[in-house]
Formats: structure tokens, C-alpha cells, sequence
């Protein structure tokens, strides 16, 4: 995996896996794309899934490369959590989670979600319209 330029939210790649979208393609033509191991998570733990699905998880998971969830990225994570929850504006486990990989990796985050991630300072985020166009 080069150095990713990009950190794809699993919306993005759950919209791939649903046919809905094309989003994932255009960005993987862009830029160098990466997915977090949250992300790898959130796909495997749901319980229905085709084998076409199961199967293209896997390949995506070669094809992107995965980023983990390590000291620097737990550290990143807490402080985004303490920081949301004295505003009252948490986001949720996964995606503080996700938000802290990309943070301890100084990477954007494309999302389908821009205004719930957009709580967390100093984190880019991207809308599938600004890659698109």
C-alpha cells in the first residue's frame, strides 16, 4: 500500500458494496485510498452479507490497505472523546474511533456524513460532491 492521500468512512464502501454508488471508484482514482481497521470492523461485524459482498470486503481490504488502530490513534481518539463529550456533542464510538486514526495520521476523511465529523477539530473532511466534481 503506498502512503495513503485519503481515508475512505464506511458509508462510502458500504454504498460500494450496495451498488448504490460509485463514489469508492472516482476516489480510488484520485487518490491513494485507505480504510481504518474500525472501518474493516463495521464491515465484517454485520451479520447479512452476500459472498459477492464478503468477497469484495477482502479484496478491498488488499487493495486500500488497512490503517490501525494503534497508541498514537487510541491517544487521538480519547482526546477527541473528552473534548466532544464536555461540548455535548459526541459522535459515537466508532466514528471517534475512525476520526482518530485519520488524526494521528494527518489524513483526510471521506464521508457521506461531513457535518457529524466536522465536530472534530482539526480533522478535513471531504463530501463524496467535492471529490466528484
Amino acid at each position: 500500500m503506498a502512503f495513503p492521500q485519503l481515508v475512505v468512512d464506511t458509508d462510502i464502501i458500504v454504498d460500494y458494496l450496495r451498488r448504490r454508488a460509485d463514489t469508492l471508484r472516482t476516489a480510488q482514482s484520485r487518490f491513494s485510498c485507505a480504510m481504518t481497521a474500525i472501518t474493516l470492523y463495521e464491515l465484517k461485524a454485520v451479520g447479512i452479507r452476500s459472498e459477492r459482498q464478503e468477497r469484495t470486503i477482502a479484496i478491498l481490504a488488499k487493495a486500500l490497505g488497512v490503517l490501525p488502530f494503534g497508541l498514537k490513534e487510541a491517544e487521538q481518539a480519547a482526546e477527541i472523546w473528552r473534548l466532544l463529550a464536555r461540548k455535548g456533542e459526541l459522535i459515537g464510538l466508532p466514528d471517534t474511533l475512525i476520526a482518530g486514526i485519520c488524526l494521528a495520521n494527518g489524513l483526510p476523511l471521506l464521508t457521506r456524513n461531513p457535518d457529524h465529523y466536522k465536530r472534530v477539530p482539526g480533522l478535513e473532511v471531504l463530501a463524496p460532491s467535492e471529490i466528484l466534481t
